[in-house]
């Protein structure tokens, strides 16, 4: 059933509510709560089918490709493709999830009856619902039906009523006599490409470019410190030996051992650097989230920062085994030159946390180096994907500004 329109006289919003009965202006949107209008506008539409994101590919190093591709990013090229055709409007303010750029409509009509100017709001129910809604990235428009003297003077009518929330840039102001839906549709494209741009923006910003070697220490400190090194090779297990938790191996074969020694510093030099690469994603995205979670939603970019993440680590995987590549060398070598008398139960906790404290020892000696190289890689890394995501923001702008143009 159609709903009573409520006339107000020209005072503040909630007061001195006059209702009459004797006007019966359309019906928005036919009564529904949600309609669609048709964009006519050639040159909109023309510029709204083109928009497009793209990132680079290029150099390798890059993670800007991994971050941004993703729901969101598909979600906003295409609805904004989709308002080079058709613009959907919303009476239903009060839905709790409300996607940036939705355009939602308060219908108002303006008659001169007896020299009396009267405004009727078709849903004042909704008024404080309409008016005091602060999200920032929707589309907020009085749709205006019916004039007193013309188009131009009812909207400063109009105007005047709402004059303190139409200047807070939260609210326009259309009249349906006019090529509203093409205005509408600018807005709501503007607005869509806006959020998204701010959040390249926030991506950007938290890229912990300055934090790379804090990063690195930290994650090396944990992963490289003596006593995570004897855990990994007490765990180590060698084929038909075993581990700590297996039962005693007892060796007498110098050959045996020798071989034994270089394929159990083998395995934990390996642990070391899956060790070295787990923290070092830990703390990339200990970082990620600490700056985003005041900013950004993290359910809606935790998917792209694990992603970009993995990413990175094939990249710093690489580099790690290069840098350790050597010590497993060394370590051979040296293994094969000991000749050992008595023979060692190659499964106790003792004989295998000799084994650690020279990897131990080695690692040291190497630690500066390992950090240095590894600080590099990431700092190149994020230096290169801050910089392409702040070109993204540039061309949005700048598509913003094409937007804009358009009469």
């Amino acid at each position: 059933m159609e709903k009573h329109w409520k006339f107000l006289l020209h005072t503040k919003i909630a007061d001195d509510l006059r209702v009459c009965h004797d006007l019966d202006p359309r019906s928005f949107g036919q009564g529904q709560d949600t309609w669609t209008e048709d964009v006519h506008s050639p040159k909109l539409r023309i510029l709204l089918e083109s928009f497009k994101v793209e990132i680079p590919t290029y150099p390798r190093e890059s993670i800007a490709k991994a971050l941004l591709e993703g729901s969101l990013l598909t979600e906003c090229v295409e609805e904004v493709r989709t308002l080079a055709r058709k613009i959907v409007l919303s009476k239903d303010i009060k839905e709790k999830k409300k996607k940036p750029g939705t355009v939602y409509v308060y219908e108002v009509f303006v008659k001169n009856k007896d020299n009396l100017v009267t405004i009727c709001e078709k849903n004042p129910e909704d008024l404080l619902d309409f008016f005091e809604e602060t999200q920032q990235d929707i589309v907020k428009v009085i749709l205006i039906e019916g004039v007193w003297q013309n188009v131009s003077e009812t909207k400063k009518t109009v105007y005047q009523k709402y004059k303190q929330y139409i200047d807070s840039g939260t609210i326009h102001l259309q009249h349906v006599s006019e090529q509203y839906v093409s205005k509408v549709a600018k807005l709501s494209a503007r607005q869509k490409i806006q959020s998204y741009k701010h959040y390249v923006e926030e991506i950007r910003a938290s890229i912990p470019l300055h934090d790379v070697e804090d990063i690195v220490r930290n994650a090396a400190d944990r992963s490289l410190a003596k006593e995570k090194i004897i855990d990994l090779c007490c765990d180590a297990y060698i084929d038909d030996i075993g581990s700590t938790n297996s039962d005693p191996q007892v060796i007498r074969s110098i050959f045996n051992l020798t071989t034994i020694k270089s394929e159990l510093k083998k395995l934990t030099i390996e642990s070391i650097k899956e060790s070295l690469g787990s923290e070092l994603s830990a703390e990339i995205k200990r970082h990620f989230e600490f700056k985003l979670e005041a900013s950004l939603q993290l359910h809606t970019v935790i998917d792209a920062i694990n992603f970009a993440i993995a990413m990175l680590l094939t990249s710093i995987l690489i580099l790690i085994s290069t840098i350790f590549l050597p010590l497993a060398i060394v370590a051979a070598v040296a293994t094969g030159l000991v000749t050992i008398f008595t023979g060692p139960d190659v499964n106790s906790r003792s004989w295998r946390e000799g084994v650690a404290k020279e990897i131990y020892e080695e690692i040291y000696n190497k630690k500066y180096t390992i950090v240095h190289r590894i600080s590099s890689h990431l700092r190149q890394s994020f230096r290169v994907t801050s910089d392409q995501l702040n070109n993204v923001a540039e061309r949005l702008d700048d598509f913003i500004r094409r937007i804009d143009s358009i009469d």
